[in-house]
């Protein structure tokens, strides 16, 4: 859940921040009681039904995927009520609901075949953090489509977001979503190079690994960056995984460096990280 709590404090929802120190017990969770009242609709007006009012969605979400409930009919209920409202849900409420699914490992297919048309009817409610948030999530749950991993990266990288402070979380997201779906956006790499270069220090070996296998899948080679990363994982002690990721990835787009083979080599053998 640690993607929605970054959600949370960042975009400032209290009423969210403070139900992840109350959940319900999980005996509750996924009892019939609470699942009915997920998924109980008003006879009146769709004003009056505690449902659709501001986060109570994505509120109930995070607290079902903390305390592990898996009620297949309160989330289908759920799913169900995220769609009716899905136009006017807040952008954050969206990330923490599409996690919420993720975290709990339920399908949820016609809730993701619904979000890009809803994200892309109201591009300037979503922060490039959340537009990288929401590719990560249908990523997870395989129904990220690349028409919409185009038009995010036409968005991100587009005059009006230059000014926008963007964690370098987000380019990784972003670039690992263009690998997946085979989009290849000159521009964003190129956006993602530039601002993540001075991060690079801060990234775990995965996140360097994601970084450099986007860069060697479409052969953009960016010889400053790629560098930086390759001192970066010869300089900390990194999964052989990350490591293996990296080098192969360097050496995909003519980068040869002596001490990451090396270290590929050391890390490869039993019992080799060191």
């Amino acid at each position: 859940l640690k993607l929605c709590e970054m959600a949370i404090h960042r975009y400032g929802i209290p009423r969210l921040a403070t139900s992840f120190g109350r959940s319900r017990p999980p005996c509750y969770v996924a009892s019939r009681g609470y699942a009915r009242e997920l998924g109980q609709r008003a006879d009146g007006p769709r004003g009056r039904n505690p449902d659709h009012q501001p986060h109570a969605l994505a509120v109930k979400a995070a607290e079902a995927a903390r305390s592990s409930g898996r009620d297949l009919k309160m989330w289908k209920r759920l799913a169900e009520a995220s769609m009716e409202v899905l136009p006017s849900l807040p952008a954050a409420d969206i990330v923490v609901i599409l996690e919420s699914f993720n975290t709990v490992g339920v399908p949820f297919p016609g809730l993701a075949q619904s979000i890009p048309e809803a994200v892309e009817s109201r591009w300037a409610q979503f922060s490039t953090m959340q537009l990288a948030s929401i590719c990560s999530g249908l990523q997870k749950a395989r129904r990220l489509e690349a028409s919409f991993v185009s038009a995010v990266a036409d968005e991100v990288c587009s005059d009006r977001r230059r000014k926008e402070e963007v964690p370098w979380q987000s380019w990784v997201l972003l670039l690992s979503a263009c690998e997946t779906t085979g989009v290849q956006h000159r521009k964003l790499f190129e956006v993602a190079c530039a601002l993540s270069f001075e991060c690079i220090p801060k990234m775990r070996g995965s996140d360097l690994a994601a970084f450099s296998s986007a860069l060697a899948a479409f052969g953009f080679k960016h010889d400053k960056v790629l560098n930086r990363i390759i001192n970066q994982m010869t300089a900390t002690s990194s999964d052989p995984a990350d490591v293996r990721a990296v080098y192969q990835a360097c050496t995909a787009l003519g980068m040869n460096h002596q001490a990451l083979e090396a270290l590929a080599e050391v890390r490869g053998s039993p019992g080799g990280r060191h």
